[in-house]
């Protein structure tokens, strides 16, 4: 089930409508905040005086972690988040941290903010994002005409500084400022990791609160509300009470209150084996104390609500596994006001904010606690009071029926095949340990990389030892093996394959194709290394494959039957290596291009007409081109100077038809950074083909490789290429041929 985007729009008074009608982009639908004169000239100002954001958050860090013992120092702890947060807004930026727990410093700046982007006035703001751990992420925000665009930078401390990790720019398709007083905007952002991992934007989704909140209410929430929050459980999702459990999930409620109990998560996990359901027999004893933690449930009722074994004395218990797996994104409960009552119990009113579904109050329950004497308490009782949006993110646990269907036997090998085929893979992987025995990764972004020269010893490794292997940017060894097990597919004949593939942080994919009576199968085994060097598995799934296709020039193509909401619908290999020249001149004229962005692969154009392909957005792939690098961007704009330089040097166009089209500011001598945004599985282009002509340029034949679309040669690119002798070149002229799809339209 897929959440329904909810867009929600600001209604403006009349009066308001008749004065400023015509602003600009959609707006929330609640008010925004009061109105005040010139606010875009007071940030403005404002922001001119301000310090350097990055530097003066580092300067505090530091003294936040001097002033803390190396043993106690703990970013989770919120008092040292509130800290951060306070000083960031003692001189005078506007900060929160990053999940809303902390009142919003210099909210002011943001209310006049939110004014000027109502009013279609231009104004800057910068927010920080306090969070935990040696991190933290700066927003640039910019307000034009009513439209909202943002520039989100994510910071790591490392080596002694603060460094830019990671910058996505991006218009908001939408904005609001909510009666509950938090400004929420979406938008779909692209940087150069969401490339690498999926060739796809990445949706955003962001809500700060800006109106402070009552500390009393943040203590309630974080005591009684936080803890069990809106993911893998009911609770608060439904109407219960002490007298009426109703369908209250009360194996979820042992997941839950486990840890409190035990010091730890509950031991009870799923099978590795992904189509393979555990079961467990807990004893009556730890399942009920753990229940009871903070329900006055009596054992007669919990266990006619539950399967209890009255033989064996102990709960048949589940674990959620695949088919009850939620959406990561959740909402998250804030406590917005609480009343004691005479009875000693505490009645408290509750939203559930939703950045995801664009809302500060997806729902709204009533939840009832009673506290004790000694500092525990008990859940009493919880109504949903109002629900504003489907709570497509929650996922019941299986009926026994529903969970019976599941997890029967649907693998294609017998339980004895599968631990044959896993003992050979671990056996097989063992080829490739030396390849990693003396070789010491370096850490990026947080990962563990080995070097090309490694993986790619490892992979010959393999591949000598008979086996399909194959790494990143590492023609597959011994591709004829997977040759002839789509022979046999398309001739429906029974046939299995496996597929080793070296990852660069050292573990290995293992992927055995499977065909048998007509069905198609993929087993993953994980590969990871013990201490001593040997292999060991790391974990283990089984999917069913929809298509399998291998194309003319060697694409293995393949679409899962069931994707899950977090995985790649498609999946493919070249197994057939592309030409080394060919691959060089895709690499160096054709990998950054898009078809799906800009015009200039999917139009026909030369050097007469090139302005008709000019636009913005183009200029982020032409700077990875000519620079190697993310673009360098501050306050969501590019100095006219390297903006044009680049522009010019690429295409055959003059810089008076750059500022013309691509909105050069004059007044900031400057441009706007129009972030590109990909889409999943788009066309990609690979050189077929080349003719060094007399006069100095290079016609590149290129083929559009669509994988969605099942084929190597969707269309035919012509491109003339004028070499420089620095290295970098023009495009004068693009030509193409529809072959076996249409041609992408922008």
């Amino acid at each position: 089930m897929r959440i329904q985007k909810h867009m929600l729009f600001i209604i403006l008074c009349t009066t308001f409508l008749l004065t400023f009608s015509g602003c600009g982009r959609d707006t929330g639908e609640n008010s925004p905040c009061p109105e005040q004169d010139s606010p875009a000239k007071s940030i403005a100002a404002e922001q001119e005086k301000t310090e350097d954001p990055v530097q003066l958050y580092q300067e505090i860090y530091e003294e936040a972690i001097q002033a803390q013992s190396s043993d106690a120092y703990d970013w989770k702890n919120l008092a040292v988040v509130q800290e951060i947060t306070r000083k960031l807004g003692a001189h005078g930026v506007t900060a929160v941290d990053n999940e809303n727990q902390v009142n919003m410093e210099n909210p002011d700046k943001m209310h006049d903010f939110i004014t000027a982007l109502v009013h279609g006035e231009t104004a800057r703001l910068t927010i920080l994002l306090v969070s935990a751990y040696d991190r933290f992420t700066k927003y640039d925000l910019q307000a034009k005409e009513g439209a909202l665009a943002v520039v989100k930078t994510y910071y790591q401390y490392e080596d002694g500084i603060f460094q830019n990790k990671n910058s996505a720019s991006y218009p908001a398709d939408s904005w609001q400022y909510t009666d509950e007083g938090y400004f929420i905007f979406t938008g779909r952002s692209f940087s150069a990791q969401s490339l690498v991992l999926t060739m796809s934007d990445e949706e955003e989704y962001t809500a700060w609160r800006v109106e402070p909140l009552d500390g009393q209410c943040r203590e309630w929430n974080r005591r009684y509300v936080l803890p069990v929050g809106y993911g893998r459980n009911n609770m608060f999702l439904t109407d219960w009470s002490e007298t009426d459990y109703g369908n209250l999930d009360f194996y979820d409620i042992f997941d839950k209150f486990y840890p409190a109990v035990n010091g730890q998560p509950a031991p009870y996990k799923p099978s590795d084996n992904a189509a393979v359901g555990a079961v467990y027999q807990i004893p009556e004893s730890e399942f009920e104390e753990v229940v009871s933690l903070h329900l006055a449930i009596d054992s007669t009722t919990l266990r006619a609500k539950t399967k209890y074994l009255e033989a064996d004395r102990a709960y048949e218990y589940r674990p959620r596994g695949f088919y009850e797996a939620e959406y990561p994104n959740l909402p998250y409960p804030e406590v917005t006001g609480g009343t004691e009552n005479e009875d000693g119990t505490l009645t408290l009113l509750v939203n559930a904010v939703y950045p995801n579904a664009e809302t500060s109050r997806a729902f709204t329950h009533e939840l009832v606690i009673r506290p004790d004497a000694q500092g525990g308490f008990q859940y009493v009782s919880n109504s949903v009071l109002e629900k504003n949006c489907d709570m497509g993110w929650h996922t019941d646990r299986l009926t026994e029926e529903a969970w019976e269907n599941a997890y029967g036997e649907t693998s294609l090998l017998t339980e004895e095949e599968r631990a044959g085929l896993e003992a050979a893979v671990l056996t097989a992987a063992a080829q490739a340990s030396s390849a990693f025995a003396d070789a010491s990764p370096t850490e990026k972004s947080g990962s563990l990389h080995y070097s090309a020269q490694q993986c790619q010893e490892a992979v010959s490794l393999l591949g000598k030892a008979g086996l399909i292997s194959v790494g990143r940017d590492i023609p597959m060894e011994n591709p004829e093996q997977i040759e002839a097990f789509y022979t046999n597919y398309q001739e429906n004949r029974d046939a299995e394959a496996t597929v080793f593939s070296v990852n660069t942080d050292g573990t290995i994919d293992t992927l055995t194709f499977l065909h048998k009576n007509g069905k198609l199968q993929v087993c993953y085994i994980g590969i990871g290394w013990r201490s001593d060097g040997t292999p060991q598995k790391t974990n283990e799934r089984l999917r069913d494959v929809a298509e399998l296709k291998l194309t003319p020039k060697g694409y293995l193509i393949y679409f899962w039957q069931d994707p899950d909401p977090y995985s790649d619908l498609c999946q493919y290999w070249r197994i057939r290596p592309l030409p080394d020249q060919y691959r060089k001149l895709t690499e160096k004229y054709v990998h950054y291009l898009s078809y799906v962005n800009y015009n200039i692969l999917v139009t026909n154009w030369a050097e007469s007409n090139a302005e008709s392909i000019l636009m913005p957005c183009m200029y982020e792939d032409l700077c990875r081109i000519h620079t190697g690098k993310e673009p360098e961007v501050k306050n969501g704009r590019i100095p006219a100077a390297q903006y044009e330089e680049i522009m010019t040097r690429y295409l055959p166009v003059t810089k008076e038809q750059v500022q013309k089209i691509c909105d050069y500011d004059e007044e900031t001598d400057s441009y706007p950074y129009e972030m590109i945004l990909h889409r999943q599985y788009p066309p990609f282009g690979e050189v077929v083909g080349y003719t060094e002509n007399p006069d100095g340029t290079i016609t590149l034949t290129v083929d559009g490789v669509w994988v969605e679309k099942f084929t190597d040669c969707a269309f035919t690119n012509t491109i003339v290429i004028q070499p420089f002798e620095d290295g970098s070149f023009r495009y004068l002229s693009n030509a193409i041929e529809q072959k076996e799809t249409g041609i992408p339209s922008l």
